[in-house]
């Protein structure tokens, strides 16, 4: 990215309008334009896997397997994953359940965003200290969402709350991989 593209993108996001953003910015990135004009899907129920996926049963009674987008959040078995696991259900608990959604992964899930009673529990997650902001993903976000999803995690960084009150917390995606503390940057880029 770079260039006037994201510009007109950012002013996009924050009028409200939405369009196509991407084009050539003179990068070798080869994006294809992108919309970020969501689906919009209404649930009757969301059982929470982990921290960041969620099952919905759609109104017609389908379910599907939603991956909480711009949001990786520590591994059931990882320090702090029951707990961000915790944080997500308290988030969708009782609540009119909605998901915005543009694609769908490697995996089939929907990728989206997951409204409960007007709050987007991905941002929640972050806020909370439940989540990394999923910077290798953030593409798929609005400009608007990478920005506040960023300062997100920021701030519950510098607050030390949730799994940030472990100095040295270690990313998920470096937990997959099996990585240890050894070998891991810890800035957390």
């Amino acid at each position: 990215g770079g260039g006037y593209d994201d510009i007109d993108a950012m002013r996009d996001a924050t009028t409200g309008s939405t369009g196509i953003i991407g084009g050539n910015t003179g990068s070798n990135s080869g994006n294809a334009a992108k919309c970020f004009e969501p689906n919009v899907m209404n649930t009757s129920g969301v059982r929470v896997i982990d921290g960041d996926t969620v099952e919905v049963t759609q109104l017609s009674g389908q379910s599907e397997r939603v991956r909480l987008l711009g949001i990786d959040a520590p591994e059931s078995a990882q320090e702090y994953g029951a707990e961000s696991t915790t944080d997500l259900s308290q988030c969708v608990n009782n609540a009119i359940v909605t998901i915005e959604w543009t694609e769908r992964d490697k995996y089939d899930r929907l990728l989206g965003k997951v409204i409960a009673n007007n709050v987007d529990c991905n941002l929640n997650q972050l806020q909370k200290g439940a989540a990394w902001h999923y910077k290798e993903y953030q593409s798929s976000q609005t400009p608007y969402d990478r920005i506040e999803y960023a300062n997100a995690e920021i701030v519950a960084r510098l607050n030390g709350r949730g799994l940030w009150a472990n100095r040295y917390p270690i990313k998920p995606s470096d937990y997959r991989s099996g990585k240890n503390s050894s070998n891991l940057n810890f800035n957390n880029d």
